[in-house]
């Protein structure tokens, strides 16, 4: 995890707004756990 947020620091990734838009599920299918049908970086 330390490794994560180390690299998310270098790259400029604010990763507690990242991590806010799974708080209700997926962002695109709103279940937990995500059950979309198409890969989820496929965009």
């Amino acid at each position: 995890m330390s490794w994560l947020a180390s690299l998310a620091n270098l790259l400029g990734v604010d990763l507690e707004q990242a991590v806010g838009k799974y708080k209700k599920g997926c962002p695109r299918c709103g279940k937990i756990p995500c059950q979309c049908r198409e890969k989820p970086f496929a965009e």
